[in-house]
């Protein structure tokens, strides 16, 4: 395996320092460990019909085939391709890095173990130039291989139409690969991924929200994500789920630090305490050890009175699950771990 190096192929462009797009779209796609799959990635997005889309390969030190792979890719497109590796430190991290290369008008992410609908760059950049907008979503859909085929699920997961900023916060959909976002919006705020090992994209998501102030949406299941050897839930760990808490902080002091709270604090407000009392305590739910459920469970609760103390005002919080979110203490929570935790094994296609 090649020696691992942090110099890319070419020359870097520091953030607000490029002087014009020299692509239409930039594609940041981390890479650890995924040589099986990552073909299949790359020809989907060499293959886009839209031209002028640029790639940003990050080898976030795999020990597999992986970096071979990206660097031949590299070499047979040396126009398009930035090709760069880093020792592990996790996908924020690695997108991090990348975004320091983009030189396109707007930034797309792909997980480098799924792949692109070979239309989906041109659909979604014009749709966002024809409305100059900030940002553009796509749907997403899932699939396995079982038997040796791909099982596709039924219901793909499509945006709301239309899309609305408040939407971002209150029906947020953050998996990275779904979104188009003017690299402006990046660069003029300073907006990146918290450097966790889990829940960045969450922390990503809400730090791009308040800044998207025009969003379109294509409303086609453009993305194809792969479900992966999820079949016990040892793979959530409680070191993953401890990384919650340091996004929701993350998220917490970047909107004090930039003058956000006033406008958009109770939307963040609703979206962590949803966040932190549904899909992640979901999560906890998950984790094998006893003890350390137990711990993180008593956390939420200790967080979310610590952070959020005046919740039970806030006017996005509203219904039945409103309720529960704006009111719950740490019995209440232990409850609901059961529950959301079965509908995340669902999602996720996780079985006993």
């Amino acid at each position: 395996m090649p020696e691992l190096r942090n110099i890319p192929i070419g020359e870097p462009i520091e953030c607000g320092q490029s002087e014009g797009d020299r692509f239409k779209v930039s594609v940041v796609v981390p890479v650890f460990n995924t040589a099986e799959y990552l073909p299949e990635c790359l020809d989907s997005l060499t293959g886009q019909t839209l031209d002028s889309v640029q790639i940003i390969i990050v080898n976030d030190g795999s020990t597999d085939s992986s970096a071979l792979i990206a660097e031949r890719y590299a070499n047979n497109n040396p126009e398009s391709i930035v090709y760069l590796q880093q020792d592990n430190s996790g996908q924020g991290a690695a997108r991090n890095l990348a975004l320091r290369y983009c030189e396109g008008e707007y930034v797309g992410f792909m997980d480098s173990d799924d792949f692109a609908d070979i239309r989906m760059y041109e659909l979604m950049y014009e749709k966002a130039k024809a409305s100059n907008a900030d940002m553009c979503v796509c749907g997403i859909v899932s699939f396995c291989s079982q038997d040796g085929k791909r099982v596709y699920d039924t219901s793909a997961q499509l945006p709301e139409e239309p899309a609305t900023q408040k939407g971002l916060f209150l029906s947020p959909q953050t998996q990275p690969p779904i979104r188009l976002i003017r690299r402006e919006v990046l660069e003029k705020n300073s907006i990146r991924y918290p450097e966790t090992r889990g829940s960045e994209d969450n922390g990503f998501h809400f730090k791009v929200a308040p800044y998207c102030h025009s969003i379109v949406a294509v409303k086609l299941p453009m993305v194809k994500r792969r479900i992966r050897s999820f079949s016990t839930a040892s793979n959530i760990s409680a070191s993953f789920c401890d990384q919650f808490f340091s996004v929701a902080d993350d998220a917490i002091g970047f909107y004090s630090e930039n003058g956000l709270i006033d406008d958009h604090g109770e939307l963040l407000e609703a979206a962590l305490v949803r966040m932190l009392l549904c899909s992640r305590l979901g999560c906890i739910g998950l984790v094998d050890d006893k003890k350390a459920r137990k711990t993180l469970t008593k956390k939420t609760a200790v967080f979310i009175e610590k952070q959020f103390p005046h919740r039970g005002r806030n006017r996005y919080l509203s219904g039945i699950t409103g309720m529960y979110l704006k009111h719950a203490g740490y019995s209440a929570i232990v409850l609901f771990r059961g529950y959301f935790s079965l509908r995340y094994r669902k999602k996720m296609h996780l079985s006993n």
